[in-house]
Order: structure tokens, then sequence, then C-alpha cells
């Protein structure tokens, strides 16, 4: 290069999904000059880019990269392409690059885009700028550094903004200890594990097979017209353990109520692991182990309640797998109590989220003031209720609403 800068021209066309990354190399570094993934062309279209000069080195030569990554094969496969042709060096900086009329210039980039794809919810340029002006309707969320989204598609587990953001701050008003597990996002409980396939997932009806798992959840075992959701760990996958970790929440010192299911068969093959209840103190981290259940050959959901230490934790419920691959434990209604063990009753549906040291009061609704009852009797934060995004199990939070 001869500390002179350079211009980088080339033409090119695609029908792939792929992407294709054109990277500066010289001794001791690298740098991205052009990378665009899925970006479908009608013909030939042209691009550039200046080749720096600060590059610390005394070498004379550096080296260019063209390279394609990934990309799934979909139906038509044959016809997926990318094209180069025309690649032109030339001395001194790139001159502007303009768009013709109709179309947008992408933000740190040579390439445009039309009218008719600016605000249609699918970012085509890499810093967003077709979509990052947009407004969004009262049915979406607005991605801070891309597109307007629906609401439906916030707090779901799947990060569908540039940033993450609707997995974030978002989901806030979701997090809670107590937990029917009805939601995608699970009340905000993280799930850690040993190995990438055995995990506590979600999951309705049967699992399992005739020798282990629940044959329903627990929160609408006793109503045909609803079919509920549960976590279990499925032990037909190889690992060592898998933990589910709630939000920090201040405790208390009240009972943490649970049901869990977990049987096996006399094989001794065929044992079924254990699950523990441990408890995570955020100042300092350390840890207890509180509860430990075995599993045994009842069919049936099991209710525990023990009492959660003072201060600020987090519960963690690890479930270890067993000898063999009928090994599921699963889980379900979660309630952390504004009471001791001793004063609640077994059989209380789901009622309140994150509890501290003062008793939030209750409603004639039987949930606590800042909550609202679905039509099954769970309670909900109000700001939930008709905001257009279902979060009762039966939609009910969006019926009558203004």
């Amino acid at each position: 290069l001869d500390e002179i800068e350079h211009c980088l021209k080339f033409v090119y066309a695609s029908t792939s999904p792929v992407t294709l990354q054109v990277t500066l190399e010289w001794n001791g570094g690298l740098r991205n000059l052009i990378e665009f993934t899925d970006r479908k062309t009608q013909g030939w279209i042209s691009t550039q880019a200046t080749l720096p000069t600060a590059l610390q080195t005394t070498e004379t030569y550096v080296k260019l990269t063209y390279a394609v990554i990934g990309g799934e094969l979909g139906a038509g496969h044959e016809e997926q392409a990318i094209l180069l042709d025309d690649i032109t060096i030339t001395t001194g900086q790139c001159p502007t690059f303009t768009c013709p009329a109709g179309s947008l210039l992408c933000e740190g980039e040579a390439y445009c885009v039309s009218e008719s794809k600016i605000c249609d919810r699918i970012i085509d340029c890499n810093q967003s700028t077709d979509e990052i002006t947009c407004e969004c309707t009262a049915t979406e969320y607005k991605c801070p550094t891309g597109p307007c989204i629906p609401k439906i598609q916030t707090c779901d587990l799947i990060k569908n903004c540039p940033d993450g953001s609707d997995e974030g701050a978002v989901c806030d008003g979701k997090l809670s200890v107590s937990c029917d597990f009805e939601d995608v996002f699970l009340c905000g409980y993280k799930i850690n594990t040993s190995v990438p396939n055995f995990h506590w997932q979600r999951a309705e009806g049967k699992s399992g097979d005739i020798y282990t798992g629940p044959s329903s959840d627990h929160t609408f075992i006793n109503d045909g017209k609803v079919t509920g959701h549960y976590i279990v760990v499925d032990g037909q996958h190889n690992g060592e353990y898998t933990l589910i970790e709630s939000a920090p929440f201040i405790s208390a010192g009240n009972g943490l109520a649970f049901y869990y299911h977990a049987r096996h068969i006399l094989a001794a093959t065929w044992m079924t692991g254990q699950l523990t209840l441990i408890v995570t103190f955020m100042r300092n981290k350390t840890q207890i182990q509180l509860w430990t259940g075995l599993p045994d050959q009842q069919d049936m959901w099991k209710y525990m309640c023990v009492e959660l230490p003072v201060g600020n934790i987090s519960i963690s419920f690890v479930a270890h797998r067993g000898s063999g691959y009928r090994a599921d434990i699963a889980m379900d209604d979660i309630l952390l109590l504004d009471t001791s063990c001793d004063l609640h009753l077994t059989d209380t549906r789901i009622s309140g989220g994150i509890s501290s040291t003062s008793t939030p009061s209750q409603t004639d609704t039987g949930c606590p003031g800042t909550e609202r009852p679905c039509r099954s009797g769970m309670c909900l934060k109000a700001d939930v209720f008709c905001d257009q995004v279902p979060d009762c199990p039966d939609g009910s939070d969006e019926n009558d609403c203004p």
C-alpha cells in the first residue's frame, strides 16, 4: 500500500442466504471491510470500501480475502449463488457513494435500500438504518437499535432485536419467584446445564414413557378445558445435572411451596436421580442446600414446602440424572408464600409475585393489591392486562378491554 489510501470496488449478485465477508490482512492485523448476510439482489449491484493506511506495519503488501460463510440451503437450492465481478483497486480514497432517487443509503456501508423496504420490519442495512427511525403500532415493540417487532415476541426467550432488548428490562414486570410455567418466559428463571441437551424444558401433556414423567401439569390437573404447562428434565439425554435459577429477590424468611414429580420403577438401572433446592446469597455468592427429594414408585405430583432464609437470595432447583435413561424429573406451581409453611393450605393456586419484607395488601379478588386475577384464578401484574399481549393461559387478560 505504501502508506497511500486505495479504493476497492466490485460488483456482486446474490440469491443466497450466506454471508460474504471481505477482509484486509497484514502482518499482525486483520480488518473487516465489507460484510453482509442473506442479501438478495435484483441483478448486479456495486459496492466499495477504502483501504486504510494506518495499519502499523512496515510491510508493503497486504492480502484481501473474499470469504463465503454459512447459510442454509432451502427450496430451489440449486439456484442459490453469490457472484463477484469487476474487482478493481485504485489509488486514493473512494468517492462518495450515492444512491439513485427513491432509495436510502445505509449508514456505514456502500449499499442502497429501495423505499419499499424502509420500515417493512425487515433489517436490510447492517446498522438498521432502514428500520431504526420507524414508528411502531400499539401492538409492536420498538427495538432501540432496530425494527419494530410484535409485542408477543418480547419475553419469549428468543432475542429478536439486534441488541437483545426484547428479552431485557422490558421483561422485568414478568420476573417472579412464584411460577406455574404457563408463560414461555418462565417467570425469568434461567436454565443452566452440564451438557447442551440435558436441561429443564417447558412441556405440556404427557412426558417421558409409561414408567416415568407426569401425565399432565399440576396447575390445571382437574380442569379438562385447559392443557397447562410444567418444566421437566428428560433423562433420555445424557448429562450429569441441570439447574433452573430464579432472579434475585429479598426473602422475608417465609415459606416456599412447590410440586414435583419424580418416579422410578424397580430395576436399579432405571433409577431416577434426585431433585435439590439450592439457595444462593447474593452478597457473597455462598450457597446452602435446603432440601433434596428422592424418587419413589408413586405416579403423582408431590407437595413440598420449605422455609427460606432471610436476605437477598436466589433459588435454584437442580435435577441430577440417575443411572439410566428413565430419569425424568418435573416441577410445577412454585409459590413464594407471605407466611410460613405451617399456615399455608397445600392446594392454593399460584398467587402473587416476588415477596418483600412488607406483605402486599390483598384485595377481594384474592390477589395482592398490585395484581389482577386471570379467569383461572392465577394472579398477574396489573399492567399486563389489556396490553394486547395474552399473558394468562386462557388469554382472559385481554378480554373485556376498552
